[in-house]
C-alpha cells in the first residue's frame, strides 16, 4: 500500500466523515446509494455490519468495504437434499472511487477482510468468505482466490455468488 494511505475501521476514523463520504463516487449509483444508507446505519450504531475505509492523508476516502459475520445457508449438492447452515464473513459492499480505479485499492480492501476473517476464525470458527459479485467483477474476485458458485444462488441473474474457502485462510500466514 502506498505510504499516504491507511485502512481504517469506520468507527475508529477521526475525520470529516459526512463530507468525505458524500464525495465518494464509485461509478455505480446503486452502490453509492447503498453505501450512504449503510453509513447512516453505522453512524447510529444500528447496523450489524462493519466498514473499512481506505483513506489518504488528506482524509479523502478512496474506497470502502462493508462486511459482516453471517450464518449462511446453501443448498447441498451431490445427491443430498436440504440446506446446510454455517458461519461466514460476508462482504456486503465494495467500492473504489472511480478516479482511483486500477490502482490495487479494491484488492487491498478485500485482503483486509481476508485478514479480518482469519482473525475471526481464530476466535470463532467460520467456514469462509462469501459475497455477491456484479458480473463485471467476477474475474477480479477470482484473481484474489474466490470461486464462483452460481448454481447455488437461484433467482440472481445479474451477478455471481463468490466464495473463499476457509482452508485457504488457514494455510496462509498474513502476519509475515
Amino acid at each position: 500500500m502506498e505510504d499516504d494511505l491507511e485502512l481504517i475501521d469506520y468507527h475508529s476514523w477521526i475525520g470529516d466523515s459526512t463530507n468525505s463520504l458524500s464525495r465518494l463516487d464509485c461509478g455505480v449509483e446503486e452502490i453509492n446509494t447503498e453505501f450512504m444508507n449503510e453509513v447512516k446505519n453505522l453512524k447510529n450504531y444500528s447496523s450489524k455490519n462493519r466498514a473499512i475505509l481506505l483513506v489518504n492523508r488528506k482524509n479523502e476516502v478512496l474506497g470502502f468495504v462493508v462486511y459482516s459475520l453471517e450464518n449462511a445457508s446453501m443448498i447441498q449438492v451431490g445427491g443430498k437434499t436440504g440446506t446446510k447452515s454455517y458461519p461466514t464473513v460476508y462482504i456486503n459492499l465494495l467500492g473504489v472511487d472511480k478516479n482511483n480505479y486500477k490502482k490495487g485499492y479494491g484488492a487491498q480492501l478485500v485482503v483486509a477482510v481476508i485478514r479480518m476473517a482469519k482473525t475471526i476464525d481464530v476466535l470463532a470458527h467460520i467456514e469462509g468468505i462469501q459475497l455477491h459479485s456484479l458480473e463485471d467483477s467476477v474475474d477480479f474476485y477470482k484473481k484474489l482466490g474466490f470461486s464462483e458458485v452460481r448454481e447455488y444462488y437461484p433467482g440472481r441473474v445479474d451477478g455471481s455468488k463468490m466464495y473463499y474457502n476457509i482452508d485457504k485462510l488457514r494455510k496462509i500466514d498474513f502476519l509475515r
